[in-house]
């Protein structure tokens, strides 16, 4: 995981974990040179959550239970796809937010 890319992208990524359905259209049509950067973040942060054994380590068993559910999204996110099929992904949000889980586990690391 890039922390540097992570430290500078931060503000969005939160804005993106945090916001609604229609918040998030919105940022992926007005904000298309910062969405970049916010799409390889949270790549390299799906990365991390699916191969690291010492972050999920240190997550209790009900994080871990909610991580399970949500394994087919994160390879999704994580994998070299366009970007334009991520912004899909990420405006059609359906279920539980996957983004806000990501950013629960990853906001008191950096």
């Amino acid at each position: 995981m890039s922390r540097a890319r992570i430290k500078k992208h931060r503000k969005e990524l939160e804005f993106i974990c945090s916001c609604s359905k229609n918040q998030r259209k919105n940022f992926s049509l007005t904000q298309k040179n910062k969405l970049n950067g916010v799409l390889n973040c949270l790549a390299d942060i799906s990365n991390t959550i699916l191969y690291d054994n010492k972050l999920v380590s240190q997550l209790s068993e009900k994080e871990r239970k909610k991580l399970r559910k949500h394994i087919p999204s994160l390879k999704k996110l994580a994998r070299k796809l366009n970007n334009n099929s991520k912004v899909k992904f990420i405006q059609s949000q359906k279920g539980g937010n996957i983004l806000k889980l990501i950013w629960s586990f990853i906001k008191d690391i950096f």
